[in-house]
């Protein structure tokens, strides 16, 4: 994998987790 699929993999990962805060918030 290259640095630029890490970088959008981690970000895909931290919207995942915000969705999840915001949908039991």
């Amino acid at each position: 994998a290259t640095r630029y699929d890490k970088l959008m993999l981690n970000f895909a990962a931290t919207c995942y987790i915000a969705a999840i805060v915001i949908w039991w918030t």
